[in-house]
């Protein structure tokens, strides 16, 4: 088995080297980064004329790109003033053709170029695949060039290189007092073991983007009865982030007892809580059901339920409403009774307005 590794200050009898070949810095430095463009994107420098390599149609056969600096195939790359790229005419009478403009490391030349990646002619032109090949060409995509058939109009122009992300942070604080620290677009891991999630610190702002381990648990609420149902009932439910500002929960709640909770007057609906407010700027409906054995307080055994919070409301509270067991005409009923010895399920994802 041969052993290599580098760099040292001195060689090695056991392989390690002093030298290193620009095959070995590609080898070690792309494993630093991805090709990026150097440029960190927040949302006041989304200028297109004035990022990085911003390109622009001169004419049939010339495109001109600004200045920019890139890491390609673990180079760097700097272009320090404005180049015009020659594009080839197409001279095809009824096919189109994609070209791609790329900054191509060149293990053979020594150096990374802007140049052109050619396309076929076709009915149905392809975009030509960038070169991958350590120790040999490596390119990074910067524009798919659409050039029309016949020779004639220019060229279209579409970017498609990426640029900087955010670096990821860790913390052990709340993700929302590191974001205020870190550049747009960071994600910030809190490693709490009281409570694990993902972050981002996004241009419109902070938010929780998912939980991670263990699903939170909550005790949810009966409101609206007549008779309170406070210590009566057996509620549990459970909770997490799955996306920015949406949550998955689950909501069981048992009557073990002898009492039937109506609603405490009759235009109130018996309702629930959720884990966290409804975000509020529209209405939103949840999905339940109740299991009534027994068929007390003239309710049926098994009732398909809706939660529903209407445009405007931002608290954590749903009404419960159920399809009116004697006239299917009348459509859906307020909740207004939950029966004894029966339960109450409801589950889904729901939008939130998140934390702020």
């Amino acid at each position: 088995m041969a052993e290599s590794s580098y760099p040292f200050e001195k060689d090695s009898p056991d392989g390690g080297r002093t030298a290193v070949t620009q095959n070995d810095w590609q080898s070690m430095a792309s494993m630093w980064s991805g090709d990026r463009i150097n440029m960190r994107l927040t949302s006041t420098n989304l200028v297109p004329e004035a990022m990085p390599f911003y390109a622009r149609v001169s004419d049939v056969n010339t495109i001109t790109v600004q200045p920019g600096e890139a890491f390609v195939g673990g180079f760097y790359y700097k272009l320090d003033a404005a180049s015009a790229v020659r594009i080839d005419s197409n001279l095809s009478k009824d096919k189109s053709r994609v070209d791609l403009l790329v900054l191509r490391a060149d293990l053979a030349k020594g150096s990374v170029n802007l140049t052109i990646r050619r396309g076929a002619e076709s009915t149905s032109p392809k975009i030509p695949k960038p070169a991958r090949q350590p120790g040999g060409e490596w390119e990074l995509p910067l524009y798919v060039i659409r050039v029309p058939k016949g020779g004639g109009g220019n060229p279209v122009a579409e970017p498609v290189h990426p640029y900087m992300s955010g670096d990821d942070a860790a913390s052990v604080a709340p993700a929302q007092s590191v974001a205020y620290h870190q550049p747009q677009g960071t994600f910030i891991r809190c490693l709490d073991p009281k409570g694990q999630y993902e972050a981002f610190n996004g241009s419109d702002g902070y938010t929780v983007t998912r939980d991670l381990g263990a699903t939170k648990t909550y005790t949810p609420l009966i409101l609206n009865t007549r008779v309170s149902t406070a210590g009566k009932l057996q509620a549990r439910g459970r909770w997490r982030w799955i996306a920015p500002n949406m949550i998955w929960y689950s909501v069981d709640i048992a009557n073990n007892t002898a009492i039937d909770f109506w609603n405490n007057a009759q235009d109130d609906c018996i309702s629930f809580t959720l884990p966290m407010p409804f975000h509020g700027d529209i209405g939103q409906v949840l999905s339940g059901q109740m299991t009534n054995g027994g068929y007390d307080a003239g309710m049926p055994n098994f009732v398909d339920l809706r939660g529903y919070t209407w445009g405007g409301n931002r608290t954590n509270v749903a009404r419960i409403l159920y399809q009116n067991p004697k006239y299917l005409h009348e459509g859906l009923d307020y909740l207004r009774v939950f029966p004894r010895d029966s339960y109450i399920l409801f589950s889904g994802v729901y939008e939130t307005q998140g934390l702020k």
